[in-house]
């Protein structure tokens, strides 16, 4: 069987892979075995030990039914402006029957199923972070959030966040939201400490009732793939700024860009809603070593 998300993150790290923009699959590595090629990924996320990339129990009361995770990786070319992307996939998910071929293709919608991905920039690169957060509860409860994060902030106040982006992208990025804003309505309202990383082009919804999976499996289908695109298609044309070169502004917003990296990482691991239920899952050391070292590591 497989979970709600699963066909997400698999579309989404088959796009990247065949994008050019990124290398190797890093996370089947340990440290014992890296080679001086990928050295430089080691300590940012890319490289994930591997009692980090999966764990599993069984659901609290079924001795049927198992809770997994599974976290990948990728790292960026040396050519790219991209600096690695993961996913953490959460999944429950019942223990087929020895004899129940069937049951491979089956996709398990109940329960908890989570999809977290994150496609971070060079942090050199004056470009938004991709994220995407998909998470449905029990009792049919689906919260959605899908973004081009801002790194920067704005001049005015340090609670908003600024997308720099080309015309052509940034027109491209406003006629998505359009699109899909008029679908869904607004998830409500965002943390304080939080909004300076949501942008004003961020899906952010909640859905319910008996036709909530049928829509996350076409239309936010839909708005999970385009803004993929888009993001891809962003790093393909970025290029990374360089310091050295004199110019004050430029050297300014290479300042802004690490801090804003920096501030990122801090504010995901220090408030990731997930951490209670993971602690509760699979306990407090395996969880912290997990956020802390591949989901949101500090920048080397």
């Amino acid at each position: 069987t497989k979970g709600t998300y699963r066909l997400f993150a698999e579309h989404a790290f088959d796009k990247l892979k065949s994008s050019g923009i990124f290398e190797g699959n890093y996370d089947f590595l340990t440290e014992g075995n890296i080679d001086a090629d990928c050295t430089s990924n080691l300590g940012n996320g890319t490289i994930i030990p591997l009692d980090l990339r999966n764990n599993n129990v069984s659901q609290k009361g079924r001795t049927d039914t198992n809770v997994n995770i599974e976290v990948r990786s990728l790292g960026g070319s040396s050519s790219s402006v991209a600096r690695n992307a993961r996913y953490a996939l959460l999944e429950t998910l019942r223990i087929p029957k020895s004899d129940d071929a069937a049951s491979i293709d089956v996709i398990q919608t109940d329960g908890i199923q989570v999809l977290n991905m994150v496609i971070f920039p060079d942090v050199n690169a004056d470009i938004p972070i991709f994220g995407a957060d998909l998470v449905s509860l029990p009792g049919n409860r689906h919260l959605i959030a899908i973004d081009l994060q801002p790194v920067r902030v704005s001049d005015k106040s340090e609670n908003e966040g600024v997308v720099n982006l080309s015309a052509f992208h940034q027109k491209k990025l406003q006629k998505l939201h359009d699109k899909y804003s008029t679908i869904f309505e607004w998830g409500g309202d965002i943390p304080p400490k939080a909004q300076r990383f949501f942008s004003s082009y961020a899906i952010w919804t909640r859905l319910t009732g008996d036709d909530a999976v049928p829509i996350i499996q076409s239309d936010i289908w839909d708005v999970f793939c385009d803004y993929l695109d888009l993001y891809i298609d962003i790093l393909k044309c970025t290029e990374a700024l360089k310091s050295g070169d004199g110019v004050d502004e430029g050297e300014k917003v290479l300042k802004e860009l690490h801090v804003g990296h920096k501030n990122y990482l801090d504010y995901r691991k220090e408030n990731d809603p997930a951490r209670p239920m993971l602690q509760s899952l699979y306990g407090k050391e395996w969880t912290e070593r997990l956020i802390q070292s591949v989901l949101f590591p500090i920048l080397s």
